[in-house]
């Protein structure tokens, strides 16, 4: 079984509260953190539905390890690298 996005939140010690509500827990992991052979239009459509997205980009942009790494609130490391500059 796939870990949930949390469970990889939880190991960094930062489980927010609105994860409880992401709708990408209902989903396989791989699919927000894919390989180059993979495509990201799964993850952006689940992000695209959920109601914590904003609360899920404000996380991602201001943590310097999920700003890197995979489809966070339906954004990709190089959308998110416009949306705010590398500190």
């Amino acid at each position: 079984m796939p870990r949930r996005r949390v469970a990889i939140l939880e190991e960094l010690g930062l489980p927010p509260d609105w994860t409880r509500d992401a709708l990408c827990q209902e989903y396989p992991c791989e699919w927000f953190f894919p390989d180059r052979s993979l495509t990201v239009f799964r993850a952006k459509a689940v992000c695209g539905q959920c109601l914590v997205r904003a609360e899920c980009l404000d996380y991602c942009l201001s943590s310097p390890e999920t700003r890197s790494n995979g489809i966070w609130a339906g954004t990709t490391p190089d959308e998110r690298r416009r949306l705010k500059p590398a500190s």
